[in-house]
C-alpha cells in the first residue's frame, strides 16, 4: 500500500535509534525516498505478504528502505542526504540494473 503524505511524522517510530531497523505493512513517500507507515514489530508484519523495512540516519531521515514479498527481498533503496536535504536515491531490485537519481 502506497500513501503520499507531506507531513513525514505520520511515519516516524516514536523512538529513532540511528541504524536500527523499523517495520511496517504500509510506506509512504516522503519527498524522494519512501518511509514507513504506522510502525509494528516484525513478528506482526511477517505474517502479511508485504512488508516493509526502514533504517534512519541522526537525523530521523530514512537511510534505508527495503520492501519485502513474500518474506524475500523485492526491492531496496538508499538515500543519501547532503546539508540535510535528500540528495541521491539508489533503488535496486534483485537481478536488474541500479537506478540513480540526484536531487
Amino acid at each position: 500500500m502506497l500513501l503520499s503524505l507531506s507531513s513525514k511524522a505520520w511515519g516516524l517510530p516514536e523512538k529513532i535509534i540511528p541504524g536500527h531497523s523499523y517495520y511496517s505493512n504500509e510506506y509512504l513517500e516522503n519527498d524522494g525516498c519512501y518511509d514507513l507507515g504506522e510502525e509494528k514489530n516484525l513478528e506482526e508484519v511477517y505474517q502479511n505478504y508485504n512488508y516493509y523495512e526502514a533504517q534512519y540516519n541522526i537525523n530521523q531521515q530514512v537511510i534505508i528502505f527495503k520492501a519485502y514479498k513474500q518474506g524475500e527481498l523485492e526491492w531496496k533503496m538508499t538515500c543519501d542526504y547532503r546539508a540535510g536535504r535528500l540528495s541521491k536515491t539508489i533503488t535496486e531490485f534483485p537481478g536488474q540494473p541500479v537506478s540513480i537519481k540526484n536531487y
